[in-house]
């Protein structure tokens, strides 16, 4: 299932964003799969409810074959957008998102949601310059009280975008909550240099492998950047998710105190 994104002016004037998804036709089984995975992302999405995570509106079955997501409209882009028209951010920008980014996970893991695609082309601004996290696509719902091997054992697939996943997730040996956290790492990257870590291999193979196996550290953080942001990069980029911090954690880093 691919979907599109539209601006849309309603009757009463109001601009609203809508995700247009058409299930491929042939293959029953696809279809279905795809329609559940579809399923899961409006379940996610209308049980949230958070300043930096994107507003769900509604949804409309038109036909069997195509579903629309009606969002809270977001005109000021990307970070992905913002990076390629002013390259990478100034540090006390770069603090902020980063924050506004680990407050909007942190609500999604505290409500067993793992987004399990966090980069800059899923992170939008609204007019007021604050982040929302979007693209809920690959995102679970995990079961309360779900211990560490059984929410391991449903988050087996390799979901998300190469130079942004974790380890666990290119090995897909189970993962959960700390899949995001190193994500966020990447965003910071992403945010400080313009181009996410291991960019310069141009091959996304090349890529899953030098993360699944360790053979070759990311770049560090620009100089310009402050101490604090290093050690939380290299915070979000440890290996083993067990020592991995969470985004509970982080958010009394240094680097994002006020």
């Amino acid at each position: 299932a691919y979907g599109i994104v539209w601006s849309y002016l309603t009757v009463t004037g109001r601009m609203i964003a809508v995700k247009e998804i058409e299930l491929d036709e042939g293959d029953s089984e696809r279809v279905r799969n795809d329609y559940e995975s579809v399923r899961e992302e409006i379940h996610i999405l209308r049980a949230l409810n958070h300043p930096y995570v994107v507003k769900f509106l509604g949804i409309s079955l038109e036909n069997t074959r195509l579903i629309k997501i009606f969002m809270e409209y977001l005109p000021n882009g990307t970070i992905e957008n913002l990076l390629t028209a002013f390259g990478p951010f100034h540090n006390d920008v770069l603090k902020k998102y980063t924050r506004q980014i680990v407050e909007g996970v942190a609500y999604l893991h505290e409500n067993g949601v793992v987004h399990r695609d966090i980069k800059g082309k899923n992170v939008m601004l609204d007019v007021d310059g604050n982040i929302k996290l979007i693209d809920f696509g690959c995102a679970k719902r995990l079961k309360k009280n779900q211990n560490t091997h059984s929410m391991r054992q449903i988050l087996k697939s390799m979901k998300g975008t190469a130079n942004w996943m974790a380890p666990e997730v290119i090995a897909e040996t189970g993962h959960g909550k700390k899949a995001d956290i190193w994500s966020i790492g990447c965003t910071l990257c992403e945010m400080a240099t313009g181009k996410p870590p291991w960019s310069s291999e141009h091959n996304h193979l090349a890529v899953l492998l030098i993360i699944a196996n360790g053979t070759k550290p990311p770049a560090d953080l620009p100089d310009t950047c402050p101490a604090t942001a290093q050690e939380f990069f290299r915070l979000c980029l440890t290996r083993d998710p067990v020592v991995r911090p969470s985004a509970k954690d982080l958010l009394g880093h240094p680097f994002l105190a006020s």
